[in-house]
């Protein structure tokens, strides 16, 4: 689900799973992400750094951060700017 305002402004839901993960490599300027997980043992590359989270974690991206999916089994993703 996807809200676009008069002056360009958005929020984005979606659901993220192992069929439309390229959905988080897509980012644009001014934009703040929240990733929340849940299911156990996500892979996530951040910044050149390996991370494993599990259900009910939550992690806060910005348009600064790169990332590379290794596995999600299932998470939330709210983008906004």
């Amino acid at each position: 689900m996807k809200f676009i305002g008069q002056n360009s402004e958005y929020i984005e839901i979606v659901n993220i799973n192992k069929s439309n993960i390229y959905i988080l490599n897509e980012s644009k300027q001014s934009e703040l992400s929240l990733i929340w997980f849940k299911t156990d043992n996500n892979k996530i590359n951040i910044d050149a750094i390996d991370y494993v989270f599990n259900a009910n974690e939550i992690i806060s991206l910005t348009e600064f951060h790169t990332i590379s999916v290794d596995d999600i089994v299932e998470a939330t993703l709210i983008r906004w700017n």
